[in-house]
């Protein structure tokens, strides 16, 4: 068979969760499949994280128009090309105008429920909209989803009221280097100055609760003793956003205790867990 796999992002510098998914699935496809041809589709990027095989061919697709361009035009565009018996999306997305069996992995929907907050993120709100629009046309055309959990699986199919036997679970994986360190220290101390830290990772979307993170900490530090304070290590938001958040709630005198080395390798991560008093 020829399988068309859309890894977009796998190749940029700054991976977050759904691309760690796509690249480690990918990787163990190359381990295990001799027999079918594979073709991945990526936008270029810095970290070329995966390399080629004798069944598995990379190709990287520039595009205008950004993310929609790109999924709409530019890959539907080359899919046509390829002609593959299946097309995977990994990423909650897929074109809409696509004749090939289309397997799509939706790990929520979040983009379809009511949000909590505003999100102040014109990004994520563009992607939100995009989603809202592209996710319920794409599912009828699928013919098969793919989720990862079963809690999810009943969420997704009492929402878009699907068929029993159209959507499965699989549960995410996880890569060899995620485990307890012992020798953490090495690591945790180019993030954070001390070795009594409370780790957060998060993001500017309002579902990731980091503003009531942030609340909650201030009043952790008010009820805590100043030399029994553990700092707080926040990664993947940029300083300023965290400042906004300070500022709107008045609780700056907790700007000390706070580390916020923005992005954060994913590499460096079970290093970060291990030495963290609480995450």
């Amino acid at each position: 068979m020829k399988i068309a796999i859309e890894a977009q992002r796998i190749f940029r510098a700054k991976k977050h969760g759904m691309d760690f998914v796509a690249l480690e699935t990918i990787r163990e496809i190359q381990k295990i499949d001799k027999e079918n041809q594979y073709y991945i589709i990526v936008s270029p990027g810095t970290d070329r994280c995966l390399e080629e095989s004798s069944n598995m061919k990379i190709i990287e697709m520039s595009s205008i128009g950004g993310y929609l361009g790109w999924e709409q035009y530019s890959l539907a565009k080359i899919i046509k090309q390829i002609k593959p018996d299946i097309l995977h999306c990994t990423s909650n997305t897929a074109p809409i105008f696509c004749k090939t069996n289309l397997i799509v992995t939706l790990h929520d929907i979040i983009f379809l429920e009511k949000q909590a907050s505003i999100n102040k993120s014109i990004y994520q709100k563009l992607g939100r909209i995009y989603r809202r629009l592209v996710v319920p046309r794409i599912i009828p055309k699928a013919k098969k989803i793919i989720t990862v959990s079963n809690f999810e699986r009943k969420n997704i199919m009492n929402l878009l009221d699907l068929a029993n036997d159209k959507i499965i679970f699989i549960h995410n994986g996880y890569s060899k280097h995620f485990n307890v360190k012992e020798n953490s220290k090495d690591i945790y101390k180019k993030y954070i100055d001390t070795d009594n830290y409370i780790f957060f990772l998060g993001n500017t979307d309002p579902k990731k609760n980091t503003e009531r993170t942030i609340v909650a900490y201030a009043n952790y530090v008010k009820k805590t003793d100043q030399n029994n304070i553990y700092k707080l290590l926040i990664a993947d938001l940029k300083e300023e956003f965290i400042d906004k958040i300070l500022k709107e709630n008045n609780i700056q005198f907790i700007k000390p205790y706070i580390s916020s080395p923005d992005y954060i390798p994913n590499t460096d991560l079970p290093y970060i867990y291990s030495g963290a008093k609480a995450f």
